[in-house]
């Protein structure tokens, strides 16, 4: 196995965000131990307010957004949205639950376009993911939407949070993921955030994280035709993590508006994307600084970043 190297992540800054992650509403039908939005609550941009954004981000030649929150297909109108973004030339994907991802909701959203789905699968045994999900069907409800996007030739990829509850199974999720057909999936680390901070005992032990890391590696050479992410590291570690795109690559929306440039934390606003152009704010003193000082903001409470 090749010696795992540890080196700056190094981005090409562009004119504008190369991504948007848009958190397109924070409502949610499911109360995940791990969220780290679900405690969020700020009044939600009217749909008026949303297609501004959404031409602000179309303006200024945005590729890739992405929608989550919450459950941006709690929405009625979230089908609609990703349509005028694609109709615009956007990339766009979604994150979600995958309980209100049914055969005609699936047809939807391919009608809309939509070019990729992560759909999020905690533990391997039903059981544990219904626990951690605090709903008895998403287990199945997620199974049941990747099959439905994937039959419509969306991709789809498998977006799990690494805990203390699941490091171990994590392969066990690949394999399912490579027997139903995904592309691919995305390890995301735990913010100590939202319903996080009330359940610590989430959180990796440093050893656990360092066993972690040795076995995506090989994980990686194992499923080698199946996508195995892990980004928001702070550095680039080689052949394994992407390095952490917040400020650097993309920035991120919140409900109400408000450009942050990490999704984990609000500590350090922008300005709104209804009124303040994506571009402007780009290259601006803070996140500039950022760049120059970087450290994972989505491991940071808000009193550490004053």
């Amino acid at each position: 196995m090749s010696k795992l190297t540890l080196k700056k992540s190094k981005h090409v800054i562009t004119q504008s965000p190369q991504m948007v992650n848009w958190n397109y509403s924070y409502k949610c039908n499911l109360n995940c131990k791990h969220c780290y939005s679900r405690t969020r609550n700020e009044k939600e941009a009217t749909i008026e307010e949303k297609y501004k954004i959404a031409d602000n981000i179309i303006k200024n030649d945005v590729f890739w957004v992405n929608l989550g929150g919450g459950e941006p297909i709690i929405l009625n109108e979230t089908v609609e949205m990703i349509k005028y973004l694609t109709d615009n030339d956007i990339y766009v994907s979604l994150s979600s639950n995958g309980t209100f991802i049914k055969e005609k909701k699936a047809y939807e959203l391919y009608k809309a376009n939509l070019s990729g789905g992560s759909i999020s699968l905690d533990h391997s045994i039903r059981e544990e993911h219904n626990r951690i999900r605090g709903f008895n069907s998403s287990y199945d409800d997620a199974i049941t939407a990747m099959k439905l996007l994937i039959s419509f030739g969306i991709d789809v990829i498998i977006s799990t949070t690494m805990t203390s509850e699941n490091y171990e199974v994590l392969e066990d999720i690949i394999k399912i993921g490579v027997d139903l057909g995904c592309r691919g999936i995305s390890l995301k680390r735990l913010k100590m955030a939202g319903n996080a901070l009330i359940n610590p005992e989430l959180e990796l032990k440093p050893e656990q994280v360092a066993i972690l890391y040795k076995n995506i590696f090989l994980w990686k050479e194992k499923y080698n035709e199946f996508d195995i992410i892990l980004n928001y590291g702070t550095d680039l570690i080689k052949n394994l993590d992407g390095g952490c795109p917040c400020g650097r690559t993309a920035v991120a929306i919140t409900s109400n508006g408000t450009i942050l440039p990490c999704v984990y934390n609000e500590s350090i606003p922008l300005g709104n994307a209804i009124h303040d152009d994506l571009s402007e704010l780009w290259n601006n003193e803070k996140l500039t600084n950022l760049r120059n000082n970087f450290k994972c903001l989505g491991r940071m409470l808000a009193k550490e970043t004053d």
